[in-house]
């Protein structure tokens, strides 16, 4: 019987790829082996609190455009720790893995390890200080941003995530005290942190895939190259650490029979950002992003700006801001509220130019869990521009509602959820219902949706071709 070569060399192949492989399994088991034991040893030595959860969440929308994406899916595992690094001292820090992939023909990866909070708490008398990256909490309303304004926030995908999913840390120096009558909190920020927001390129971005549908439409070649041009940018001394970028904060609470309240002093960076005209010709570039019409085109095409007047600012204006909240019972119903004043606020005028306006805003909050585990949330929402003159997309008094209904089943097993906004003033509103389902050792499945309507200058409304389809799966550990 005649026998072949070469099947032969890669059959011994073949069993060395195994062999080594296997070889390979082995050392790197016994590598874990030897971190796992570290790990309890120095668990052991140490008091190390751990806490996080797993999330899988994946969204389907109907493709309006090409360059729209159907599918998105997003990973992220959280981990929490707490260290005891003595009886006054502990190290406080999470990490986040997040995997995210639009799952389609161009798909679009992107994997991130982030150290968010990580910070230092430093207990010494009857106050303690915390150094480092933190989340802070202000105010009193549910999802609503009025007073919580000192970490920025993520925007990337709009407001699928709630409001405490979005909240981006910042670093910090804080200092809390205790006394008898009444509670302080002392915050100071050395460094400049926007909230993270796209004007271009995504489904989300302010203004959507507008200059890839003109890059890939049957527009002329002065179009294209007028809108390629088009840029955003941000001023360097934003980005540098230097002491005019410092930022500071108070907080004082106390009680007044059945009532607490906190009454709050910020002088902060706004974290969104307001395009600002380098020229004023630029305001045709405005208008158009804002108006992408026809008409609009053509009024910036016969500017003929150059480059320059085709970039556009981001400007995030130092704020002094005023506030006070509450928060109270009565009988078995919750009644909160917020009241800010907000100095020189950024706005855009009719004509698009950037103007800065005082703003008062207000909001109160009222629920309430009736006996068959039925519970809603209401909350009505005021604003008050002073001084006021005829603005792009701001009326002098704009008022919103936001109404959460759920209802538990099965021994809380089983939650159907509904979030809902509607901004009175303008006529946008959304909706988020959702179903989920608790299973044993902390897994909770949900099936929800989003649905964005109003005009394409309204909040709401610039997303109302992004209505959508979600599932998430959270495993808490």
């Amino acid at each position: 019987m005649r026998y072949s070569l070469f099947p032969i060399l890669r059959k011994i192949s073949l069993l060395f790829f195994v062999f080594l492989c296997a070889g390979r399994v082995q050392a790197q088991e016994e590598r874990v082996s030897k971190i796992r034991n570290t790990l309890e040893a120095i668990e052991k030595k140490i008091e190390w609190e751990k806490e996080g959860w797993i999330k899988i969440f994946s969204w389907w929308n109907e493709k309006d455009n090409p360059y729209q994406e159907p599918v998105t899916l997003y990973s992220q595992l959280h981990f929490k720790n707490k260290i005891h690094l003595g009886d006054n001292l502990n190290l406080h820090f999470s990490l986040d893995a997040i995997y995210e992939n639009t799952l389609h023909t161009e798909d679009i990866e992107d994997v991130d390890i982030l150290v968010n909070e990580a910070y230092l708490c430093w207990k010494m008398g009857g106050g303690r200080f915390y150094l480092g990256n933190q989340y802070i909490s202000w105010g009193k309303l549910d999802n609503v941003i009025l007073l919580d304004r000192i970490n920025p926030y993520n925007y990337k995908y709009f407001i699928l995530f709630k409001k405490q999913e979005r909240k981006l840390p910042i670093f910090m120096l804080r200092y809390n005290w205790h006394q008898k009558n009444y509670d302080g909190e002392v915050l100071l920020i050395p460094f400049f942190k926007p909230s993270y927001l796209k004007f271009f390129g995504s489904d989300w971005a302010v203004f959507g895939h507008l200059k890839k549908t003109i890059e890939e439409g049957s527009y002329s070649s002065q179009v294209k190259e007028t809108i390629k041009a088009v840029d955003v940018t941000r001023e360097d001394k934003l980005d540098k650490y230097i002491p005019k970028n410092f930022q500071g904060a108070v907080k004082l609470r106390s009680r007044i029979k059945d009532i607490d309240f906190d009454v709050y002093y910020m002088y902060i960076y706004n974290r969104l950002p307001t395009l600002k005209e380098k020229k004023d010709k630029s305001n045709t570039v405005k208008k158009f992003l804002y108006l992408p019409t026809e008409e609009n085109l053509t009024a910036l095409l016969s500017q003929n700006l150059s480059p320059e007047e085709l970039k556009l600012i981001e400007d995030f204006p130092r704020l002094h801001i005023l506030g006070i909240d509450f928060e109270t019972v009565a009988g078995p119903y919750g009644i909160r509220g917020e009241v800010g004043l907000f100095l020189s606020c950024p706005y855009l005028r009719r004509d698009f130019s950037y103007v800065r306006k005082d703003t008062l805003s207000l909001g109160v909050g009222i629920d309430h869990t009736a006996e068959n585990n039925f519970y809603w949330n209401f909350q009505f929402i005021e604003d008050i521009i002073l001084n006021y003159e005829e603005l792009f997309s701001q009326e002098e008094f704009s008022h919103q509602v936001t109404l959460n209904l759920s209802k538990q089943f099965f021994y809380g097993d089983l939650i159907l959820d509904l979030d809902s906004s509607y901004r009175i003033s303008y006529h946008d509103w959304m909706l988020n219902p959702q179903v989920s389902y608790k299973l044993e050792k902390g897994v909770v499945f949900s099936l929800g949706g989003y649905i964005f309507e109003g005009s394409a200058t309204t909040l709401f409304g610039r997303y109302s071709d992004n209505d959508l389809v979600y599932f998430k799966v959270i495993y808490n550990f």
